[in-house]
């Protein structure tokens, strides 16, 4: 069965659900075009509204939020472990950067799981697949409401294009978005990126979206692990996964 550094997937953190204290979408960009007519570049840090910042310090997880160019997180959809990230040109009027894949990115913060072990993908993805995963991986907690497309495994996290159809604060046009599973000083951590509102993401988008965002936050909060270990970009997420 599933050790206790997978029981955080067990929770319902990893996929998003929207229950209490997860980020939400703010009400201010429902009717938003992502800022979409912002062009060029200015003083971004002085720009932006109170509502956003650059770059957050969640001091009870110890984990730096910062995402990739142009975007910016949203403070009032911060919780004790998760936030969300819009582009900054969304957060002020004046002219400032806009990202070339427009969406929203999310991130949720799992418990310590150390530096010991490492996660079998194999194994992961088949839970994941399984009735019991897929209700895991659905907002609703219905396991027809999701489908796993496919998977990907890099060095730095296990991706997974998932579409849910349960309901969402994002959208309802917005039921496909890619998630990953990697570490973030030394905490099983879940990312996803997505579109919002009238805002659609294509699939390779959304990757490539996502992989930028992991890779932002991988720099800001790097890990050591043994020259054993460096090749797996999950070490300690899982001691085990057996039965």
């Amino acid at each position: 069965m599933l050790r206790k550094s997978l029981a955080f997937l067990a929770l319902g953190i990893l996929v998003g659900c929207e229950t209490t204290g997860a980020p939400q979408l703010p009400a201010f960009l429902q009717s938003n075009n992502g800022g979409s007519d912002t062009v060029l570049t200015a003083s971004t840090e002085h720009a932006l509204s109170k509502q956003a910042a650059l770059k957050v310090a969640l001091s009870q997880s110890g984990v730096t939020l910062v995402g990739p160019s142009g975007y910016c997180v949203d403070k009032t959809s911060i919780t004790r472990a998760s936030a969300a990230l819009f582009p900054c040109a969304i957060f002020t009027t004046s002219i400032i950067e806009v990202p070339d894949d427009i969406g929203a990115l999310r991130l949720t913060i799992g418990p310590k799981t150390g530096n010991n072990g490492s996660i079998d993908a194999t194994a992961l993805e088949a839970f994941l697949r399984s009735e019991k995963g897929k209700s895991m991986l659905a907002r609703s907690g219905k396991a027809d409401a999701v489908q796993i497309e496919r998977t990907e495994l890099t060095k730095e996290a296990f991706y997974l294009r998932v579409l849910d159809t349960s309901p969402s604060a994002y959208g309802k046009t917005n039921i496909g978005e890619w998630r990953a599973i990697t570490q973030l000083n030394g905490r099983l951590s879940i990312a996803s990126a997505g579109g919002y509102g009238r805002i659609q993401m294509e699939e390779g988008a959304s990757l490539r979206l996502l992989k930028s965002f992991v890779a932002t936050l991988r720099s800001e909060n790097p890990i050591t692990v043994s020259k054993k270990e460096t090749n797996n970009p999950l070490n300690g997420i899982v001691n085990k996964i057996s039965g």
